[in-house]
């Protein structure tokens, strides 16, 4: 069994995979004075083969020792991938676009993929047939986009992220609906555009946000959680080749 880290700003994401089978995902909260501890006694009782994780967040001292301790691998920029990526700065680019286009290669070999990761931010991610990431783009999320409007006007106050109509009725239901048509409308205009310039097009949803947007109804497109975790686990699988 593989076991798959990481480590956020607010909690320990894990994943346990037989294989390429993701078994569980659990959660360990980052404000819990004994998450080492907890994290610790997890990775002991479930006993991985091999464990490899990567930073999203800041990771404690104690956390590295552990992480030491029990020989686990970190995922860092000098990795070795499977696949290849012709972005200009890539000690720039993010871990988690990373792990996603490495989650894709091995996916869909040999296809055009776009992944689409809907968090904080938007990020789109192209890997050609050829296994190449070409690049992509990032935009505002969800919650960010309302927030925006919160925090740079006056009298705008700050409303929950919720699907809505397309005509809001009042100020709180107008934003709503400012944000999540105006960014589904996003999401489907790149798609489309990508699918003019990329033929036979799969597009990978993941995110936190991704469930709240109905575009599964499209040709080729493919929802997945917990996408950067299976980029994790493909690194493993193909390291223990």
């Amino acid at each position: 069994m593989n076991a798959t880290l990481d480590w956020g700003n607010t909690r320990v994401k894990i994943g346990l995979f037989e294989g390429q089978r993701l078994r569980r995902v659990d959660y360990i909260e980052n404000n819990r004075p004994d998450v080492v501890k907890i994290l610790s006694d997890y990775l002991q009782n479930v006993s991985p083969t091999s464990i490899l994780w990567m930073a999203s967040g800041e990771v404690s001292e104690a956390g590295r020792l552990l992480f030491e301790d029990l020989k686990a691998t970190p995922f860092t920029h000098q990795t070795t991938l499977a696949h290849s990526s012709v972005y200009a700065t890539p000690h720039t680019l993010g871990l988690d676009r990373i792990l996603n286009m490495e989650a894709a290669y091995f996916e869909f070999p040999q296809k055009n993929v776009l992944v689409i990761d809907m968090g904080t931010c938007i990020t789109y991610d192209i890997l050609n047939s050829e296994g190449v990431h070409e690049g992509g783009s990032i935009a505002p999320g969800w919650k960010m986009r309302l927030s925006a409007m919160h925090e740079f006007t006056a009298s705008l106050p700050h409303v929950e992220a919720l699907p809505t109509d397309l005509i809001g009725v009042d100020t709180l239901t107008s934003l709503q609906s400012g944000a999540y048509n105006g960014m589904k409308n996003e999401l489907t205009e790149t798609i489309r555009q990508y699918e003019a310039r990329y033929s036979n097009l799969h597009v990978i949803l993941t995110g936190g946000d991704a469930e709240a947007f109905d575009l599964q109804a499209k040709k080729a497109t493919f929802a997945r959680q917990n996408y950067t975790l299976h980029g994790l686990n493909a690194i493993l699988l193909q390291h223990a080749q």
